[in-house]
């Protein structure tokens, strides 16, 4: 049974589709946004070839050993524990891991860092950097920046293990730390990127990257 069309109906019909086509266009703006935000590269500097003298992070002789600087407030540190626990799963070598937690404000006491690294990283040591004078000597100023130095006190490895912000699975970066802990150390230094909030531009670098902006 066919029912009469009115002008009406039809100019309802017609802002409908308008209506659904910009939200579709702009579900597929934000996508974008968030996707091209996640693609940005953190800042760093290059970390010192040979373990620094004058560094105050614990080190234990004859062993490899992995330091991850992280915002307290960063929410990519999720994706940074899940992918450093796929790394320690399937290394050969393991590495003895200090997390670093860098405060945005060293006047106030820090909260930890995201998920409570010591249950989600059960070998891990917590050390406090209190200014950041650490994070800059190893290079770091994106949370999520890892430096593994190897039973010599030689740089093997400096950058972030997610292949974008708070991206999960598998990745290049991930491979490439893997392989520096493998059978035997390469003789090279791996340098790839770090995905995540500023170490030392405050609790706004968190909020923007809760936003996708």
């Amino acid at each position: 049974m066919k029912f009469p069309s009115s002008p009406f109906v039809r100019r309802g019909a017609g802002l409908l589709a308008l209506g659904a086509l910009a939200w579709i266009a702009g579900v597929a703006t934000i996508a974008a946004r968030v996707e091209a935000f996640g693609q940005v590269v953190g800042p760093a500097a290059p970390a010192p070839e040979t373990w620094p003298a004058d560094a105050s992070l614990p080190r234990a002789s004859g062993v490899d050993a992995l330091y991850v600087f992280v915002h307290p407030k960063c929410p990519c540190t999720r994706a940074t524990y899940s992918e450093l626990r796929e790394v320690l799963a399937r290394a050969e070598r393991k590495p003895v891991v200090t997390i670093v937690s860098v405060p945005a404000d060293p006047g106030v006491e820090p909260e930890p860092p995201a998920l409570g690294p010591e249950s989600h990283l059960p070998a891990a040591v917590v050390r406090l950097d209190r200014g950041g004078a650490e994070a800059r000597r190893f290079g770091a100023a994106t949370s999520g920046h890892v430096v593994l130095y190897d039973a010599a006190g030689r740089l093997r490895y400096a950058g972030g293990v997610t292949a974008s912000r708070a991206r999960y699975g598998d990745s290049d970066a991930r491979r490439a730390l893997i392989a520096a802990l493998g059978g035997a150390a390469p003789e090279h230094v791996d340098v790839r990127p770090t995905f995540g909030c500023e170490l030392f531009s405050g609790a706004t670098a968190c909020e923007r990257c809760r936003k996708g902006d």
